[in-house]
C-alpha cells in the first residue's frame, strides 16, 4: 500500500470517527469548530476525510467532543469506556475520599514512572 492511500485511510477513518461522536452527543458542526478553533468548513473536510488534523486540532476536538485522542485517532472505545467510567465513579466521591484516592494513585504513579 503506497504512503498517500494510507494518509488517506487514515484521514477517512478519523473524519468518520469525529461525525460519529459529534452526532452522538448532538452536537452542530458549527459548535464543535467553534469549540475546537477550526472552521466549520474545515471541519467539513475532515469529517468527510479530505483534510488531516494536527496533533493540536485533534487535541481540541478530543476536548471538545468529550472523547479521548486515542479514540479518534485508533478508535479504541475501550478506553473510552474506562475515562466514562472513572468518570462517574470519582464524581460520586467525597472530598475525603478524594483525597486519599489521590494520594493512593500519586504513590502508584511514582512506583510506576519513576522521576527521570
Amino acid at each position: 500500500m503506497d504512503n498517500r492511500h494510507e494518509k488517506d485511510t487514515l484521514n477517512s477513518e478519523i473524519g468518520h470517527r469525529i461525525f460519529l461522536a459529534r452526532n452522538e452527543k448532538g452536537m452542530s458542526r458549527d459548535d464543535l469548530a467553534s469549540r475546537s478553533g477550526i472552521s466549520a468548513q474545515f471541519l467539513r473536510m475532515v469529517e468527510n476525510g479530505d483534510k488531516g488534523l494536527s496533533s493540536n486540532s485533534i487535541r481540541n476536538i478530543s476536548r471538545a467532543l468529550n472523547v479521548t485522542s486515542d479514540f479518534l485517532l485508533f478508535g479504541n472505545e475501550d478506553n473510552e469506556n474506562r475515562l466514562k467510567y472513572a468518570t462517574q465513579a470519582l464524581a460520586s466521591f467525597s472530598n475525603d475520599e478524594l483525597a486519599v484516592f489521590q494520594g493512593i494513585l500519586d504513590k502508584y504513579t511514582a512506583v510506576l514512572r519513576p522521576p527521570d
